[in-house]
């Protein structure tokens, strides 16, 4: 990571008798310092090996580090170059400034760049329409770094209609493209036997909702023109017809009328509708109201328009306050954002525009949206304007730090331009003039990675305790480790017992670069140190994703045997838990320096 120390090895052998020294000179590019002699010689006095070491530094930017190492003797030389990814590991931050220009108006916004230089973006974002932070929410779900099959859907969902906002690039075609195709491979992969999908890679019980989630987006995605694996539709389908004709009231789960109706939706979608499911959930005298919209979507599939009016007499589009951590991901932003389509399929446009404001001021908003709501909800505002167009279309002009001004006309709803960053810790300043007669919603958001260090140990609703140990339970101070040391980091998760039960939660421990970690499953020695089993785990070269549940007022142990295995001053990063749909449930510690010694 920036500004880390590592000691770099060059192991020279010498398998002859008559070599007996040789010189080993290391060159590096911008991204590394060497500290201290850049040529070292050594000597052999009979065939063997020898071991030199260079200390090299990184700069406080990300890249990739090169280094060169060249070994002569005599007339004979060898080099080896090696490649290294510098990178911070912290979370990246973003912040959103906002300008509302009339017609025929000029106006200005300057800000100040977060984060590391290397890692600065910036992005401009105007608009015909009230402002939905359509480029963060986007990057907020093809960025989410977990990867359950409810997250990877909502990643592409919303991008098989994000045209309808802005005109695509065939970069941006082609993105798309690739990202869809991605998706609907791991579906694939996650489809078991009986035709349900599972919530994780290796699950073995379906998971209803995200069965319905999945096979929703499959049918839009080959509506779209996209091939599905073969049997895929077919065994999704034969799944959704035995779920929803065994389906029995279950008054103690709230959710399970929702969990029946949207399943229905989707059978109905795919041209199977279940008319005998969906006439007994319509009976159903505790039916909550955002079953009976998602109901009435299925009735108005499959020709029952009459039937869908009828089951919304008196039907409001209030919803009661609440929020799943798991079985439908529901609250009530997400079930508004599946009603909009519901009410422009009836021609209800006016009714549905109250609820698209309601959409929008939250998107708008720094309010943190969980995937689920985030994904139905910019599918249910591309609804809603799909075949609008801004009356004159948008036309302004807009100057960088003083420079010439671009000009940006167009008839989309939206246009997204990146920015420059400038080099140096100057603020930005931007001047924008509204050429056109109409008001123009502007928005740029800027975000930059923190530097190590400059994370807050906080939480809420959880408790966190970090603790490393040796082989043997002891505590270990892994500020300053042996190198060759094996230790455990061993975390403990609190449930407060304020709240019911937690679902859905997610711990990321990111290690150092100087420490190695061993995966579970294929050493024993680690996979025996298991305290408490997870839902799923997610081992990678520098880091480990933990999902889990917590019953109320219990707590869940995990551990990770690791190695102190390269010389060197890294940085260790703050440890992170989070509920991954209710950003109220979270807690993280502060990150530190450690160091690796030689033996």
């Amino acid at each position: 990571g920036p500004g880390e120390t590592v000691s770099f090895p060059v192991n020279v052998f010498a398998l002859d008798e008559t070599v007996k020294q040789a010189q080993i000179t290391v060159a590096v590019n911008d991204m590394f310092s060497i500290k201290g002699e850049r040529t070292r010689s050594i000597a052999f006095r009979e065939p063997g090996d020898e071991m030199v070491w260079f200390e090299l530094e990184t700069p406080q930017r990300e890249g990739v580090a090169k280094v060169s190492a060249t070994v002569k003797s005599g007339s004979e030389s060898v080099t080896f170059d090696i490649e290294l990814e510098v990178r911070n590991a912290n979370t990246r931050q973003t912040s959103v400034e906002n300008l509302v220009l009339d017609g025929k108006e000029s106006g200005e916004l300057s800000f100040a760049f977060r984060g590391m230089q290397s890692t600065r973006e910036a992005t401009l974002e105007i608009s015909s329409i009230p402002p939905i932070n359509l480029e963060k929410r986007l990057r907020f779900l093809t960025t989410y770094p977990h990867g359950c099959t409810e997250q990877i859907v909502s990643g592409a969902f919303p991008q098989l209609f994000i045209e309808t906002f802005y005109e695509l690039s065939e970069n941006d075609k082609a993105k798309i493209q690739h990202n869809v195709e991605s998706v609907i491979s791991r579906l694939s992969g996650r489809q078991i036997g009986n035709g349900g999908v599972v919530m994780w890679p290796g699950g073995t019980a379906a998971h209803e909702w995200v069965s319905s989630y999945a096979g929703h987006f499959a049918l839009e995605a080959q509506k779209k023109g996209f091939s599905l694996p073969a049997g895929f539709v077919d065994n999704w389908v034969r799944f959704q017809q035995q779920m929803a004709n065994r389906w029995v009231p279950d008054v103690e789960t709230q959710g399970s009328d929702l969990m029946q109706a949207y399943r229905l939706y989707t059978l109905a979608l795919a041209n199977r509708s279940e008319m005998g499911a969906m006439n007994r959930l319509r009976q159903q005298s505790t039916l909550s109201v955002q079953a009976r919209w998602q109901l009435a979507a299925a009735y108005l599939l499959s020709g029952q328009e009459e039937a869908a009016r009828q089951l919304l007499e008196q039907t409001g589009t209030r919803i009661e306050p609440y929020r799943q951590l798991s079985y439908t991901f529901g609250n009530p932003l997400r079930d508004k954002a599946q009603i909009i389509p519901v009410l422009l399929k009836l021609n209800r446009r006016e009714d549905a525009a109250v609820l698209v404001k309601e959409l929008a001021d939250e998107f708008a908003s720094s309010q943190w949206l969980s995937t689920q709501t985030t994904a139905f909800g910019l599918m249910a505002l591309a609804d809603f304007y799909k075949g609008t167009t801004p009356e004159s279309g948008m036309q302004i002009t807009y100057a960088e730090d003083g420079g010439a001004a671009r000009e940006v006309k167009t008839s989309s709803l939206v246009s997204i331009n990146e920015l420059s960053v400038p080099a140096t810790e100057s603020d930005k300043r931007m001047a924008f003039s509204n050429k056109g007669n109409n008001p123009l919603f502007i928005r740029v958001i800027h975000s930059g990675i923190p530097r190590a260090g400059d994370e807050v140990a906080e939480s809420a609703n959880l408790g966190m305790n970090v603790r490393f140990t040796g082989l043997d339970g002891s505590p270990l101070d892994v500020s300053r480790l042996r190198q060759g040391t094996s230790f455990i980091a061993e975390v403990t998760l609190s449930h407060p017992g304020i709240r019911g039960d937690y679902r859905e939660m997610a711990l990321t421990r990111i290690f150092p670069s100087g420490w190695e970690i061993s995966n579970v499953r294929m050493d024993a020695a680690a996979g025996a140190l298991q305290q408490d089993i997870p839902v799923y785990e997610d081992i990678r070269d520098d880091r480990v994703h933990t999902y889990f549940d917590i019953p109320a007022r219990q707590a869940r142990t995990y551990k990770v045997m690791l190695t102190a295995t390269y010389a060197g001053r890294f940085y260790l990063p703050a440890f992170n838990t989070e509920a991954m749909y209710d950003a109220s449930i979270y807690a993280r510690n502060k990150g530190r320096w450690v160091e690796v010694v030689r033996e």
